[in-house]
């Protein structure tokens, strides 16, 4: 006989189907329909026998090998060791009745977590080496959610997609990948298209910590990086795109990665940049790619925040924020197809050991309404073509980089007489200062510098969706408390995990992740360090105001899971229980020392009359 805290005992696809009839689909996303198969279940207490549907399997492999195409799998919060790759198990979904990819009818085979990053899939113990702790090979139409994900020295990447389509990756974590060979930790490609990489981090080993390779119209929004360690023969980087078109960047974030991280005794300094982007011998002419609201932060790559000397067919680089590197912006023509653009408009490149920005011959391109302050050499570099840029305590505002032929002329609509940072730039996501010279002087009156105030893209959405690659601010017609990517993401996941790295390379409690409060007074977070980085205190709209919490997150945890759907379920009956993912008391009503799935039915099924099953 087992407790009561030890099985599932109803079908959690009937509360589902009450809260949405109550609740009036809140959850139900702007790229995919609800779902319309069967809801699994997985917990550390479970069995593996049956169809894990009316009390949960043990083990995450024999959960899926149960599932069905449009399924969904839901695994209970707690550490699961993954000893045999999910290559071939995973079910696809499907396009819907309609048949048409990226429509609201979408069916999707999803495996989640019972509360994001609740639970953690080890990989420490993997049989195969060269394999994928979290694999989808040949798939389609999957969702991943809310893992935290560790591979192995061995090789065992956490997280892969290979040649699979319309799949989505949200808000997961990897770390423990190999740090001596051709590692990744969390890697699309070869031969994947429409993928999307939404709110997941990625820390520890690995050659690079996101890969996207010889894939297309892959999305990746709001993720955080940080290199720590690798001693292989080739290049580090945090975020690449190798060989793959239609890449889009959104609101990612590489910090405090330094060259001590990836210094090996035999090869060398092999850290590059935050951004790496390769285009091999011309493999994939075609590497147009997109770059949104990016940040890299204090990371000492060798070459540059953003290292694109391969570029083919066009760029599109706006609002994003390098400072405290080497270089800030690195462009040149690649093999491939010629190119046809690179439009460089309202970044903000400074603080660098190098240069602002360089370009390495002439070929089509603008660089406008940029700011280039105090970088240590020059703000623009060789065949830079600037206009309605500004510039402040650069050792010269124009030059040439090492091996260089060429020194850029002003813009005639340049500002140089402007003391920028401490005055006219404080913070760096906002950009200059309402009112200053800067606010206002660029190309047709608009702002000259980056600025990193709102998300871009809707939750959840793939590549050319509705809403996909919108700015969501206020002239745009968003300006919700939902839009703004401050406080960011899952923070307190992030930086818990960083500081957690205790392995070679560098220490894990270092920049955003060290111990200690922020200048505004409170803990040191990711918000704070980064509104912070110039010196002046994190405004109290940000740091210190009421943090903003989306409708559904009904318990402001800043997720929404479970506990929201049980309080939901909870206010439309009239009862009150299970506050909160992590408050007990009464709401614990097996005691099981935890309020989760299993607490909300019992509220349920006790509120309409009926008693649980205890066996």
């Amino acid at each position: 006989m087992r407790s009561s805290r030890d099985r599932f005992t109803f079908n959690f696809l009937t509360t589902i189907s009450l809260f949405l009839s109550l609740a009036g689909g809140l959850f139900l996303t702007p790229s995919s329909a609800d779902a319309v198969g069967t809801t699994r279940y997985v917990s550390v207490n479970g069995s593996d026998s049956g169809s894990c549907v009316s009390s949960p399997c043990r083990t995450l492999y024999y959960g899926i090998s149960q599932m069905s195409g449009g399924d969904t799998l839901i695994v209970g919060n707690g550490t699961y060791t993954i000893q045999q790759s999910t290559r071939n198990v995973i079910p696809s979904g499907n396009a819907g009745p309609d048949g048409v990819p990226r429509t609201s009818d979408d069916v999707y085979t999803t495996i989640q977590a019972e509360s994001d990053l609740g639970v953690t899939l080890d990989g420490s113990q993997f049989v195969s080496d060269y394999d994928c702790v979290l694999y989808l090979w040949g798939k389609s139409f999957v969702k991943l959610q809310g893992f935290r994900v560790k591979g192995n020295p061995r090789s065992a990447t956490p997280i892969c997609v290979t040649a699979s389509d319309h799949v989505k990756l949200i808000r997961n974590g990897a770390s423990g990948g190999g740090t001596d060979a051709n590692n990744i930790s969390i890697g699309v490609g070869p031969g994947s298209s429409y993928v999307l990489l939404e709110e997941n981090y990625s820390y520890s080993g690995s050659r690079y910590e996101f890969l996207i390779y010889q894939s297309d119209h892959v999305v990746a929004r709001r993720n955080v990086a940080r290199n720590d360690n690798y001693v292989g023969p080739w290049q580090a980087a945090t975020f690449v795109s190798y060989d793959s078109a239609n890449t889009v960047w959104q609101n990612n974030i590489a910090i405090d990665s330094d060259t001590p991280c990836c210094d090996s005794p035999t090869h060398g300094v092999r850290l590059w940049a935050g951004f790496w982007n390769e285009n091999f011998e011309g493999e994939f002419p075609d590497t147009t790619q997109e770059f949104h609201g990016n940040i890299v932060l204090n990371y000492k790559g060798i070459y540059a925040a953003n290292y694109d000397p391969k570029i083919s067919a066009s760029r599109i680089i706006d609002n994003d924020i390098y400072w405290g590197g080497s270089t800030g912006y690195v462009g040149d023509q690649g093999v491939g197809l010629p190119i046809s653009s690179l439009s460089i408009k309202n970044i903000t490149s400074g603080g660098n050991s190098e240069a602002g920005i360089s370009i390495g011959s002439n070929f089509p391109h603008s660089v406008k309404n940029s700011i280039f302050a105090n970088n240590r050499l020059y703000g623009e570099a060789d065949f830079t073509n600037g206009n309605f840029n500004a510039y402040s305590g650069n050792g010269n505002n124009f030059g040439m980089s090492y091996g260089g032929s060429h020194t850029p002329s002003p813009g005639s609509n340049d500002i140089s007489n402007q003391n920028i940072v401490g005055n006219i730039l404080k913070y760096l996501p906002r950009g200059p200062e309402s009112g200053s010279a800067l606010a206002n002087g660029g190309e047709n009156g608009e702002r000259i510098g980056a600025q990193v105030i709102w998300r871009y893209g809707l939750e959840g959405t793939l590549w050319g969706e509705p809403g996909w690659n919108v700015l969501r601010s206020s002239q745009n017609g968003y300006g919700r408390p939902q839009d703004k990517l401050w406080p960011f993401p899952n923070e307190a996941f992030i930086k818990a995990d960083f500081a957690s790295y205790n392995g070679p390379g560098l220490p894990g409690a270092r920049g955003f992740a060290s111990s200690g409060n922020g200048l505004y007074g409170g803990p040191k977070t990711l918000t704070s360090y980064i509104w912070e980085y110039l010196g002046y205190p994190c405004p109290s709209d940000i740091c210190g105001g009421t943090q903003q919490f989306t409708p559904c997150d009904l318990n402001q945890s800043a997720s929404t899971d479970i506990a929201d759907i049980q309080l939901c379920v909870n206010q439309a009956i009239g009862i009150s229980s299970c506050v909160s993912s992590s408050q007990y008391g009464s709401g614990d009503i097996n005691s099981d020392g935890q309020c989760n799935v299993v607490d909300v039915q019992r509220t349920v099924v006790n509120a309409l009359g009926g008693q649980c099953d205890t066996m």
